[in-house]
C-alpha cells in the first residue's frame, strides 16, 4: 500500500478496463497535475483501477487507486498535489485499514484544531498540531473536557 494514490473526482467511463483506467490516470497527471510528457513516460504502474464494486444508477465516480512501480514516482505525484487546490480533484495515500481507523479517530481534533487557527498535519497515523504531537488518548481526554491534574496539552492558547 505504500506505493499506492488514490485519486478521487476523476469521472469514469463505462466499461472501464484496467489499461483504460491507467490512461486516465496519465491524462490526469499531465492535464492536473501539470507533469511534463517526459516526466509521465517514465512512470511505470503496476496497475491501476477503481475502488469497490460500480453500482447502478450511482452517479458519483469511484476512486481510483494507482500502484507504481518507484516510490519516487509517488513523490513526484504527491508534491504536485497542491496543483489541484480549488477542484473538486483530490490525491491521497492509500493505507492499512487500523491507521484508517486511527486517522478517524483524530479527524475531529484535527479539523476543530485547523478552525481554531492553529498549523496542524495529520502525518499517517499521528497528529501534529504547532508542531506537538498528540497521541489518542490525549486527544480522548482533550475532546472530552477531562480535568485530570495531569491533564495532556490542550488547543487553547
Amino acid at each position: 500500500m505504500r506505493d499506492n494514490i488514490i485519486i478521487h473526482g476523476l469521472p469514469e467511463e463505462p466499461k472501464e478496463t484496467y489499461q483504460t483506467t491507467e490512461n486516465i490516470v496519465k491524462s490526469f497527471l499531465k492535464s492536473n497535475l501539470k507533469l511534463e510528457d517526459s516526466a509521465i513516460r517514465h512512470i511505470q504502474f503496476a496497475r491501476a483501477h477503481r475502488l469497490g464494486p460500480q453500482r447502478e444508477g450511482e452517479s458519483r465516480s469511484r476512486p481510483i487507486v494507482a500502484k507504481l512501480l518507484d516510490p519516487r514516482h509517488k513523490s513526484m505525484i504527491m508534491g504536485n498535489a497542491k496543483q489541484l487546490k480549488g477542484s473538486k480533484l483530490a490525491l491521497s495515500n492509500q493505507f492499512p485499514p487500523e491507521v484508517m481507523r486511527r486517522r478517524k479517530l483524530l479527524q475531529p481534533a484535527f479539523f476543530e484544531a485547523r478552525s481554531a487557527g492553529k498549523k496542524v498535519r495529520l502525518s499517517k497515523d499521528k497528529l501534529y498540531i504547532e508542531g506537538t504531537l498528540y497521541r489518542n488518548s490525549q486527544i480522548t481526554y482533550w475532546l472530552t473536557g477531562g480535568n485530570s491534574a495531569h491533564a495532556a496539552p490542550t488547543l487553547q492558547s
